[in-house]
């Protein structure tokens, strides 16, 4: 079982790559709607591929990034597995 050091790590590593896969589907979805419209020459089709390859572009990394915080939540107690001490 990883300590909760290495799965903090992984969590910043996983955010880095989710930041980078931020800030390139802009640049991403205008170069698949473009090169959509120039195959396609419609302009409905060149908006509907602009928003899928704008969604996809960070689909992977997010759940990556969902996957190691629940992890690290889980080997810490935080977050949604927190249990409250009982008072009496």
């Amino acid at each position: 079982m990883p300590t909760e050091s290495e799965l903090d790590i992984a969590c910043k590593v996983a955010g880095a790559k989710l930041g980078v896969a931020e800030q390139m589907r802009w640049p991403l979805a205008m170069l698949a709607a473009a090169a959509t419209y120039g195959y396609a020459h419609s302009w409905l089709v060149a908006i509907g591929v602009w928003v899928v390859a704008y969604w996809l572009a960070t689909y992977p990394y997010n759940k990556e990034y969902e996957v190691a915080w629940d992890q690290f939540e889980k080997a810490t107690g935080t977050g949604k597995y927190y249990v409250p001490a009982k008072q009496d």
